[in-house]
């Protein structure tokens, strides 16, 4: 285990930390979705930190989970390592379709938000977080920010 490998899993949690998506596309109704990664981004951090030198990689994390039994519980690292996952899909999904679409549609955001929702996230969900979900992405996505500003 070298430094970098340490340095390289502490760029990741930077990297996340900054990642204000949820942001632009407005903050108040995606609140309950910026938390709950806010809340997975932790719980790896601390199980990283409480052993910096055995945990120097993502991948360490995991095999240790694996190898004691605990990768597959909710409040394990490695779930938490899962959701980070879908979300990062969920938003190349987003991008993806957004990229694709005529710009001129009034309903775009909001129509790319759903279609990435239903093909990345909602099959892991409950039906709360289904509804928390419908209901925040028209409220929030009507309109693109000017300047990160609404």
């Amino acid at each position: 285990i070298t430094s970098m490998h340490i340095r390289t899993t502490l760029s990741y949690f930077i990297i996340l930390n900054s990642f204000v998506f949820t942001d632009f596309l407005g903050p108040k109704p995606f609140a309950p979705i910026r938390s709950e990664v806010e809340g997975h981004i932790a719980r790896i951090k601390t199980k990283f930190e409480s052993n910096p030198m055995d945990f120097a990689t993502l991948k360490d994390i995991v095999c240790m989970e694996i190898e004691t039994g605990v990768a597959e519980q909710s409040g394990s690292a490695s779930n938490s390592l899962l959701w980070l996952t879908r979300y990062l899909m969920f938003i190349h999904e987003f991008l993806a379709r957004f990229a694709e679409s005529d710009i001129n549609e009034d309903s775009l955001i909001a129509d790319c938000l759903g279609v990435a929702y239903e093909n990345c996230l909602r099959e892991f969900h409950t039906p709360v977080i289904h509804n928390v979900f419908s209901v925040s992405t028209p409220s929030g996505t009507t309109r693109i920010p000017k300047n990160g500003k609404y």
